[in-house]
């Protein structure tokens, strides 16, 4: 994500040699992959690709449509790189304390239908599939977290992002954040109550995945961003025009073609 990181080139460097040294030291073989490579395409070389992202982010006015940009763009290349790499399942590393935060954001944001599969230990990580997310830290807070870091010794890396430093009301995750660890503070039981809460959530992965092979199989419209369900008579959609974002779709949005996505994202605007 260095492409949009105000970090200096000097600290993008010296983070991906320290991720370099962090991931061989266990012997794991590393794959690197910016973010922009979402908007590769025959058509769009990686200088391009590069310049369509730092557009698409600087377009956005606020702080939280950045943010789910992010999230969006991110579960998009880690999906596109597993499925050239023949995985079927993307290890992240969700904690209790990170899915708490999203799913109470999501609601606020108005993606609630996406909740219960944010929640699942194996979920679609994005809507043109077959590849699965895995949450295997679900059940641990952040700060559980680290103090097993600290205790093993694990090195880490950082590199500032946009969102870095940001005020508390500067977005609704980040507010929604820190509503939180202040809640786990007074609460320590909090954050896993929000969890068990959210999992009696129904979870239907075929509102959110249907082969791309078959796109006729899907009952409904889904929003070409976030991959919600979208019911076309509601006011809260609005058209959204492929050229304006294209993500790497050049097979389903063309210069000509309008997406249906839902205005609650934050990405869209009439």
């Amino acid at each position: 994500e260095s492409a949009i990181s105000p970090a200096s080139d000097s600290e993008k460097a010296a983070f991906l040699h320290e991720i370099r040294d962090i991931v061989t030291a266990f012997g794991f073989s590393l794959h690197i992959v910016p973010l922009e490579r979402a908007y590769y395409s025959d058509t769009v070389d990686e200088a391009a690709a590069r310049q369509q992202l730092v557009d698409a982010f600087a377009a956005l006015k606020s702080l939280t449509a950045q943010e789910d940009l992010r999230v969006i763009l991110r579960n998009r290349v880690l999906a596109a790189c597993a499925r050239d790499l023949g995985v079927s399942d993307v290890l992240v590393g969700d904690c209790a304390t990170t899915l708490s935060t999203r799913v109470l954001s999501s609601t606020s944001k108005g993606h609630g239908a996406r909740t219960a599969a944010e929640l699942m230990p194996r979920a679609v990580l994005d809507n043109d599939g077959p590849v699965y997310a895995l949450r295997s830290l679900r059940e641990l807070s952040d700060r559980e977290l680290a103090l097993y870091s600290r205790a093993c010794g694990f090195r880490t890396a950082f590199l500032p992002s946009f969102s870095t430093m940001a005020n508390t009301d500067a977005s609704i995750d980040i507010l929604t954040e820190d509503f939180v660890q202040r809640m786990q503070n007074d609460y320590p039981l909090s954050v896993h109550t929000i969890i068990r809460a959210c999992e009696r959530l129904a979870y239907r992965p075929e509102e959110f995945f249907v082969p791309a092979a078959a796109p006729s199989a899907r009952p409904f419209e889904v929003c070409e961003l976030c991959a919600t369900a979208l019911d076309a008579r509601e006011p809260d959609l609005v058209p959204f025009t492929g050229a304006s974002l294209s993500l790497d779709d050049t097979d389903r949005a063309s210069a000509n073609q309008r997406l249906a996505v839902c205005r609650l994202t934050g990405l869209a605007r009439e």
